[in-house]
């Protein structure tokens, strides 16, 4: 799925949380399907977010819609699922809504903090 945007991000209260949505399409399909960037426990942090967002392209945009989509010609659709799985699991879910512009070392090294701390099942995210 190529998803392309169709507006500004929008910021709605969703039960004791704030989300960041941004009306978009199925550029394959053409049916809409809004995106959402994150929940924020302020107002503020999600207004924030969608600032960021409309001024520029996001490093989850850029991995699913650009990345991915390089890398389908020529890996092996196995390792092009792994690719998604890990994208998907580990970083969009994490450092998804922060811009490309707005990567820093700090930033990543706070991700894989996260990452090495240990989640639901036993060990952490990274196996270490």
């Amino acid at each position: 799925m190529a998803w392309v945007s169709r507006g500004d991000p929008t910021v709605q209260r969703q039960r004791d949380r704030w989300v960041v949505r941004q009306p978009g399409i199925d550029s394959v399909t053409g049916k809409r399907r809004p995106r959402q960037f994150g929940t924020f426990d302020t107002e503020h942090e999600a207004e924030a977010a969608a600032a960021r967002i409309g001024s520029g392209m996001l490093l989850d945009a850029y991995l699913l819609d650009h990345w991915l989509g390089a890398k389908a010609g020529s890996v092996e659709s196995s390792t092009l699922h792994q690719y998604r799985w890990a994208v998907e699991g580990h970083i969009v879910a994490l450092i998804g809504s922060v811009g490309l512009n707005d990567l820093t070392p700090k930033l990543l090294d706070r991700w894989l903090e996260d990452l090495a701390r240990p989640g639901e099942r036993e060990g952490s995210r990274l196996g270490v």
